[in-house]
């Protein structure tokens, strides 16, 4: 179940009898069922009220930077998550990955247990501070991280939570709620006295209706039109929506690498991947051709994702639909909200008819058995290992800038953090997706430098009983820094690594029931992919490649990086 706009589905505010338990029971209600945490003194009443909440499961994790990973992971299923960390060196610690899924649009309630007020009050040299009597300093910090932040009270706390709930689906971004120690272990003075549900985000209605006309006439006068989906519309839960839009109006669509599989590859109306010079040149040509291209949810037109900017498109034909607001040119229509505009807009659309089937390319293996592998020979297995309805979860380096491009099966969930790219973030983040959906595949697919930062999470794998089936390329370094440093040869140590034995690291960390693989060939890959494929366990497969190996897409940057 994807938690879609904060409206209550439980009630379990009722058995709250303290603050914190109240703050817990308000995220439980409306559809998160498990949190990412790391425990600590000052937050302890509430992890105990994390932990006593009987629709909430707690999953520890090594430390905080891997709990906001993994709680971002969870979230872009789900469609929300739960943070828990201490105060000051446990939200520093998770500050990183707030920040990227405040950047990439992805819903985090990230609860920090205080100092008790009576000590704040008195401007006590506590643990955890500067020792300077100021305790704001990292709520001022922490709040950067958020759309909205809130310093929970006795007094406000039923307020408050509504209101955090409120910001914080209606910009998809994470909530920062502090709660002192002392106060969080007070009994309530309110309560709520009914099932209250957030409240529908409510469009302008004049700013509504000069949007409609404003997009209808453009596309009226447009001869060649394509929509370019935003990874937005998944956040947003309007998926539905925009293909309703796209079907209705019979125009190609194509996807930008932040914006893989939002909506189906395998639609009549999909045109292909579009990322500057990686493109492929009859989807780039037609693409930069058109007259009127419909940005649908605000694309990131970013570095990663125009190939070092090396797009032509003209911007005066870009007609931005955001998720609240339309703008085009010198033209900006400001509370406009996306889900009500589709609703208006589609049935008065016209019919233009004018889509491009894309041509169907059939994959082939790359490389004999008997070779050893290519990065080149692992993409184009893995295209054919993938199912249909698989979660697939790819780090930030040489496999985000190349797998992209290549077309999964049906309903494939894609998840990379484009965007702000923090390496060691798909790791843990593949802990937060298995979690929210155990009854689907999810699958790895990671270098090793990335890998050494969260794989301890390997270990919260086990202890939680989730089977992922994880790919580590050993490459012995940073090939993407290798890629995009011209100078990299003439200093051959600062993008190497400590030469850890990766496929031994499962059973070091607990999962001794996994399947573990090594593979340096084509054949002992193909082997241990049949195997993987009949697994009912998780399942490591640590494939070895050249140091400097490179795909087309880092052959790319490495001549062009900006």
């Amino acid at each position: 179940m994807s938690i879609i706009d904060g409206k209550k589905i439980h009630n379990t505010v009722a058995q709250a009898t303290n603050v914190a338990e109240y703050v817990v029971a308000r995220l439980v209600d409306i559809g998160i069922s498990d949190c990412f945490a790391v425990p600590g003194d000052y937050a302890f009443p509430i992890d105990h009220a994390l932990v006593h909440n009987d629709k909430l499961r707690y999953i520890g994790c090594v430390n905080e930077l891997n709990a906001s990973y993994a709680a971002d992971g969870y979230a872009r299923i789900k469609g929300a998550g739960i943070l828990c960390t201490t105060f000051a060196v446990g939200e520093l610690s998770a500050l990183n990955g707030l920040m990227g899924s405040k950047a990439e649009h992805v819903p985090v309630f990230s609860l920090v247990g205080a100092p008790a007020l009576s000590h704040q009050m008195q401007r006590k040299k506590m643990h955890h501070s500067l020792g300077d009597g100021d305790f704001d300093i990292f709520r001022l910090i922490s709040s950067h991280a958020a759309c909205v932040s809130t310093v929970i009270t006795t007094d406000n706390v039923v307020a408050e939570m509504d209101r955090v709930i409120h910001e914080c689906f209606k910009k998809r971004q994470p909530a920062y709620i502090l709660i002192p120690a002392d106060i969080a272990e007070a009994p309530l003075t309110y309560k709520h006295v009914d099932n209250q549900q957030i409240a529908i985000y409510i469009s302008n209605p004049l700013q509504l209706q000069k949007a409609l006309k404003f997009i209808l006439d453009k596309i009226t006068s447009a001869k060649k039109i394509v929509v370019l989906p935003s990874i937005n519309l998944s956040r947003f839960d309007l998926n539905s929506h925009a293909l309703g839009f796209i079907e209705k109006l019979g125009v190609p669509f194509a996807v930008l690498p932040q914006d893989k599989c939002v909506l189906e590859e395998h639609h009549p109306q999909y045109l292909g991947y579009y990322s500057g010079a990686l493109s492929n040149p009859d989807v780039a040509n037609y693409i930069e051709s058109a007259d009127l291209l419909i940005d649908l949810g605000q694309i990131m037109l970013s570095d990663i994702n125009t190939a070092a900017f090396s797009t032509k498109l003209d911007t005066r034909n870009i007609l931005t639909c955001a998720p609240d607001f339309v703008a085009m040119g010198d033209t900006l229509l400001s509370s406009v909200f996306l889900r009500e505009l589709l609703d208006a807009l589609i049935p008065q659309l016209p019919k233009k008819d004018t889509f491009v089937s894309a041509k169907k390319t059939v994959s082939s293996v790359v490389g004999r058995p008997d070779e050893k592998i290519t990065v080149d020979a692992f993409y184009s297995r893995l295209i054919q290992f993938v199912k249909k309805d698989d979660i697939i979860v790819v780090e930030t380096g040489s496999s985000s800038v190349e797998l992209p491009s290549l077309r999964f099966q049906e309903n494939t969930t894609y998840l990379n953090q484009t965007n702000w790219g923090s390496i060691g973030w798909a790791t843990a983040a593949t802990l937060g997706a298995c979690i929210a959906s155990p009854n689907k595949r999810v699958i790895l697919v990671t270098g090793e430098g990335s890998h050494q930062i969260s794989s301890g999470e390997i270990g919260t794998m086990g202890r939680y009983g989730v089977k992922p089936i994880i790919f580590c390329c050993n490459n012995r370094g940073y090939t993407v820094e290798r890629a995009l440093d011209k100078k990299e040869k003439t200093a051959l140590f600062f993008n190497n690594l400590a030469p850890w034995e990766y496929a031994q690291l499962p059973c070091i960390m607990g999962c001794k029931d996994w399947i573990t693989f090594k593979v340096l060939t084509n054949s002992e890959l193909e082997d241990a992919l049949q195997k993987a494929a009949q697994a009912s366990v998780g399942v490591y497969i640590e494939f070895v490649t050249d140091k400097y190996d490179y795909n087309r897409s880092l052959q790319f940057y490495n001549k062009n990086w900006i």
